[in-house]
């Protein structure tokens, strides 16, 4: 979606609501024990579960400004 200039603002929020609900269940994990199964591959196995939750919180935050940021660029253009 995000390739597509048509469908790109729909890919972004799509983005952002998906990290959100990962987030929620990352944070579900870390407050269940201390033993967390995580499917993640490379670097981001290595990460601290808050870290890996301020890292999601971060590029949900990016996914609405990059929304945002076409939304007014189009308004401008009209």
């Amino acid at each position: 979606m995000l390739g597509l200039p048509r469908l790109r603002i729909a890919g972004l929020y799509a983005s952002m609501i998906l990290m959100i609900g990962f987030t929620i269940y990352t944070i579900a994990l870390t407050s269940s024990g201390p033993d967390l199964p995580c499917g993640c591959g490379g670097f981001l196995e290595q990460l601290p579960p808050v870290t890996h939750i301020v890292l999601n919180v971060i590029l949900s935050l990016l996914a609405l400004a990059g929304a945002r940021m076409i939304t007014i660029h189009s308004k401008t253009s009209i």
